[in-house]
């Protein structure tokens, strides 16, 4: 045990038992409802991302894509060059 731990003594907990509930039919209850509530988990890890959040990743990437891409047509207006694009983000 580590220097400085204590062990300290807590009260027993009563289980709370259902009327005409046994202490074997409530540790069978409570089991049953964390079976339950894993399996509520099981089913929203399973489930689809939201589409609000697809679509919102979406539109930054396409933003960040036509950032990378912009055209640079100061040549083509005083020059007459072909327009240019550039080729990553400014950063």
């Amino acid at each position: 045990m580590p220097a400085g731990t204590v062990i300290a003594m807590h009260p027993t907990v009563e289980p709370e038992l259902r009327k005409g509930e046994t202490v074997i039919d409530a540790i069978e209850r409570v089991r049953r409802r964390g079976r339950e509530l894993q399996a509520d988990l099981n089913k929203i890890r399973a489930s689809p991302w939201p589409s609000t959040i697809a679509k919102r990743k979406m539109r930054e990437q396409i933003e960040q894509l036509a950032e990378a891409g912009e055209p640079l047509v100061s040549d083509a207006i005083d020059h007459g060059e072909p327009i240019e694009f550039r080729t990553r983000a400014r950063g």
